[in-house]
């Protein structure tokens, strides 16, 4: 059956020009001027930007209570986490050019997408262009003491009864022979190839690296023509 995605919608409505017009008015640096500062192991917003999100509530919902604020975020987090990270990024960039107007600093930073990017070529990380990497669970009663040196060596690129290469080659070919296609078993017995052989010119290095069956390996060999047995190793 087909995994439906799920998509989330959030109303922008006049967020972002409220805190805008809260950013021009300098409540936040004023603030945080006046108050002390948080303590130095705190992680979070400011004094000054908390304020500016009560505010914020305040003249678009027409309610005080301090009780709601919470639920009122989860449901704007999106378009606030946005906006906010903005301005942020706007006022450091204002400050590294005091002399330039605002406009200015937008088209230096925010030059594709609104994507923020510094001129040495820096760009902020953007969360929609993260691989997502799900995690695969265990197969059944499987166990790392289990001798299935095959299995785990494929998952995690190391274990402690295989060669360092041979895991890494294992879990860069998801314990499959690229040869025949077949996937790998405890008891086959498997051979470090060169894709382009040395005497052609080939290298000792990973991406010219491939794990195959012993009689894959000796297949491949045969077809590029190496009849040189050196070339073979034997796991």
């Amino acid at each position: 059956m087909e995994q439906l995605n799920n998509t989330t919608s959030e109303r922008v409505d006049d967020l972002p020009v409220i805190i805008h017009w809260l950013s021009q008015m300098q409540i936040q640096l004023s603030i945080d001027r006046e108050l002390p500062t948080p303590h130095g192991n705190r992680l979070g917003l400011s004094n000054g930007q908390l304020a500016v999100l009560f505010l914020t509530y305040i003249l678009t919902q027409a309610d005080h209570r301090l009780c709601a604020v919470e639920s009122w975020v989860r449901q704007h987090h999106q378009i606030l986490e946005i906006t906010m990270l903005f301005k942020r990024l706007l006022v450091w960039a204002s400050r590294r050019h005091p002399r330039k107007g605002k406009r200015w600093v937008v088209r230096k930073y925010w030059q594709t997408h609104w994507n923020f990017k510094s001129p040495d070529g820096w760009e902020l990380a953007n969360p929609a262009k993260t691989p997502i990497k799900r995690h695969i669970k265990v197969k059944g009663n499987s166990s790392p003491y289990d001798g299935n040196w095959v299995y785990w060596a494929t998952r995690k690129g190391e274990h402690p009864e295989t060669p360092t290469k041979v895991a890494i080659l294992l879990k860069k070919q998801k314990g499959k022979c690229p040869y025949c296609g077949l996937f790998f078993k405890t008891d086959d017995l498997l051979e470090i190839d060169h894709i382009i052989p040395k005497y052609l010119g080939g290298k000792d290095e990973y991406k010219n690296w491939q794990l195959l069956h012993r009689h894959c390996h000796d297949k491949k060999t045969s077809e590029d023509g190496n009849i040189n047995t050196k070339d073979v190793r034997c796991l």
